[in-house]
C-alpha cells in the first residue's frame, strides 16, 4: 500500500472513530470501544479508495499531531450534531417525567431504565426509529461526503462554524420543549382545575389528589403521543445530513 494511501486511511479511521464515539446504539448506551473501533476501521477501508490521498505527508511530528487533532475535532462535532435528535428526546423525556409527577434523577448522561424509565423509553423509541427509517445510512453518507469539503489531512471548520453549532443546539432545545409541550399544558390544566377545587371544597386534600390525577392523565396521553414524537424525530432525521456538513468549509 503506498504511503499516501496508508496515511489517508489512517486519518479517515481517526475521524470515523471520533464520529462513532457519540453516535447512539440500539440500547441507548454508548457502543463498546472494540465495536466502535471495528466499525471505524471498516468504514475507513471501504471509503479510503474513493477519496483522493493527500499529495504529501506531514514532514514533522507537530504537523502530524495537528492533522490528527483536526480529524478528531471534525469527527467529534459530526458525532455531536448527528446525536442531536437523541439529546432532544432525552430532554423531552425528563421534562415529561417531571410534569406528570415522575421526577427523574438529575443527570446529563444517557438515561437508564432503572433511574429514568420514561426518558429511557423515549430514547429507545428514538433509537429504534433511527435505524428503521435508515437515518444511520444518512449519517454515514454525510460522513463520507465530509471528505469532499475537508479532505484527509486538511480538515478544518468554516468561519461561521460556532454560530452554526449554536443554531443547531437551539433547534435541539426547541424540539425537546415541543415534544414535552402537551404534557406541560396538561400539568397546567390539572393544577388549575385542582386549585379551583381546593378553593371550592377546602376540606379536600387537593395536593394528594392532583398528584395521582396528573400521573394518570400523563400516562394516558403518553400512550397516544407516539405519532407526535415520531413526527418531530423524523423531521430531525431529515435535517441530519445538512446539519452534519454545514460547519465544514466549502470548496
Amino acid at each position: 500500500m503506498p504511503d499516501a494511501l496508508l496515511f489517508s486511511w489512517l486519518l479517515i479511521a481517526i475521524r470515523a472513530t471520533a464520529f462513532l464515539m457519540l453516535m447512539p446504539g440500539l440500547t441507548g448506551q454508548p457502543m463498546p470501544v472494540t465495536l466502535r473501533l471495528a466499525l471505524a476501521l471498516a468504514i475507513a477501508t471501504l471509503i479510503a479508495p474513493l477519496i483522493p490521498a493527500p499529495a504529501t505527508s506531514p514532514a514533522t511530528l507537530l504537523s502530524l499531531g495537528a492533522a490528527i487533532g483536526a480529524e478528531v475535532l471534525v469527527g467529534l462535532i459530526m458525532g455531536y450534531v448527528g446525536r442531536m435528535a437523541f439529546y432532544a428526546t432525552e430532554m423531552g423525556g425528563r421534562i415529561i417525567a417531571t410534569e406528570i409527577g415522575l421526577t427523574p434523577t438529575p443527570g446529563v448522561d444517557s438515561p437508564t431504565a432503572s433511574s429514568e424509565p420514561l426518558a429511557a423509553l423515549l430514547h429507545r423509541f428514538a433509537a429504534l426509529l433511527y435505524f428503521v427509517v435508515g437515518a444511520h445510512l444518512l449519517a454515514i453518507g454525510a460522513f463520507a461526503r465530509s471528505f469532499h469539503f475537508a479532505p484527509p489531512g486538511l480538515a478544518a471548520l468554516n468561519p461561521s462554524a460556532a454560530d452554526q453549532l449554536i443554531i443547531i443546539t437551539g433547534k435541539t432545545l426547541s424540539v425537546g420543549v415541543q415534544v414535552a409541550a402537551p404534557f406541560i399544558a396538561l400539568n397546567f390544566l390539572v393544577t388549575f382545575a385542582f386549585g379551583l377545587l381546593g378553593r371550592t371544597v377546602s376540606k379536600v386534600n387537593v395536593f394528594v389528589l392532583s398528584m395521582g390525577a396528573r400521573s394518570l392523565a400523563g400516562l394516558v396521553m403518553l400512550g397516544g403521543a407516539g405519532v407526535l414524537f415520531a413526527r418531530y424525530l423524523l423531521a430531525a432525521f431529515e435535517r441530519l445530513p445538512s446539519d452534519m456538513l454545514v460547519y465544514l468549509p466549502r470548496p
